[in-house]
Formats: structure tokens, C-alpha cells, sequence
């Protein structure tokens, strides 16, 4: 259901259903959260995780599935966690740049592997108000700057040249979006995400 309050560890928790039938509880005073079972058994104290999404347990050290076994060692690799698309992690990296040779800010799905999906370009965030359903990776052109914004799968949904989109409404399960387009005029679009 919704997040209810829960005695967990001597402390009075808010328990919140994640997905699989885990749940994750959040103490209302110390903040320290477990992985719980949906019999309320403690299966892990989650306060070396990052974050959380209804898939991924995103840890210092790796990226975890909710049986705690570690998907993806992340100790050697110089990836940061930046941000979660629905149950898709974005992470910074570093690439070299075809052209300079350079080492530049890259950025990666994950969502079972990771996928480069961004080079030399500023992550431009996810808009959070719908189900975290899409992300904006910037880019500075010769003509000003664009403003790419993809699904959680990598797809291009839009792009939107010298301002970001702006949100004009939004409901349950939409946006409704205006996009400057490279000749400087608008087209709007209804973003639909399906639950």
C-alpha cells in the first residue's frame, strides 16, 4: 500500500513497498534504512546505499539486486552515481574524446549493463515530477546550446535548441511540453508514462 509506520530496530520506521516484495524502511528520527522482507524481516542495513530504485541497490562498492547479490563491481571503475530514470541508473564516467584524445565527462545507463550515453556534454537532470520517466543531456553547438531529452531505454523523445523545455501541465500520468525547435519556433508535446 503506502507508506506506513513500523517499529524497526527500536525505532519508529516509515515502511515503504520498493517492488519484488521487499519494502524499505526509514527511521523518522535517525534516518537509518533496511532492506526489509514483506514479513517485516531485516534483511539489511541500507546505510551504505547510495540509492535505491525498485530494481537496483546503488552501494559505494557495486550495484546490487534485492536477493544483495552485487550485479556489477564497481571498486576499479571511475564511475560516480548521478541519478536514477525510473529503475535505469545514470552514472558519470570518463571517455576519451575521438578528436583530442582527452579525457572528457561521459555519462552511462545502467539497466543490467552499462551503455554510454553521453560524451563532452553537461547532464542537463531528470525531470523527477513524472515517475523520474526522462533525462536531458546538453550539448554546446556551433548554434547555441540543444537540449536532448531521452526515455530511460536511450531513445531520443526530443530535442529543444538555445532553452530547455518547459513543462506547461501536467497530470498523473503526462506532461505536456513546449520545445523550441532549431528554427526558433515551438512545438509542444504530451509526454505519456504508463505506470
Amino acid at each position: 500500500q503506502g507508506n506506513e509506520l513500523w517499529n524497526i530496530q527500536g525505532e519508529t520506521a516509515i515502511c515503504s513497498p520498493i517492488g519484488n516484495g521487499y519494502l524499505i524502511s526509514t527511521g523518522v528520527i535517525t534516518g537509518n534504512s533496511y532492506l526489509l522482507s514483506s514479513n517485516m524481516k531485516v534483511l539489511a542495513n541500507l546505510s551504505a546505499v547510495e540509492e535505491w530504485t525498485s530494481k537496483y541497490l546503488v552501494m559505494e562498492n557495486g550495484i546490487y539486486n534485492f536477493d544483495l547479490e552485487k550485479l556489477e563491481d564497481l571498486t576499479d571503475k571511475d564511475y560516480e552515481y548521478v541519478d536514477n530514470v525510473g529503475n535505469t541508473l545514470i552514472f558519470r564516467g570518463k571517455a576519451k574524446n575521438a578528436n583530442t584524445g582527452l579525457d572528457e565527462d561521459a555519462y552511462y545507463r545502467y539497466d543490467g549493463s552499462f551503455t554510454k550515453i553521453a560524451s563532452g556534454e553537461e547532464w542537463g537532470g531528470v525531470d523527477s515530477s513524472i515517475y523520474n520517466a526522462w533525462y536531458c543531456v546538453e550539448k554546446n553547438g556551433s548554434s547555441g546550446t540543444e537540449y536532448r531529452y531521452y526515455d530511460a531505454t536511450g531513445k531520443l523523445l526530443f530535442t529543444s535548441y538555445g532553452s530547455s523545455a518547459t513543462r506547461l501541465a501536467k497530470g498523473d500520468q503526462y506532461a505536456l511540453m513546449r520545445v523550441t525547435l532549431s528554427d526558433g519556433k515551438s512545438a509542444f508535446y504530451r509526454m505519456q508514462v504508463e505506470k
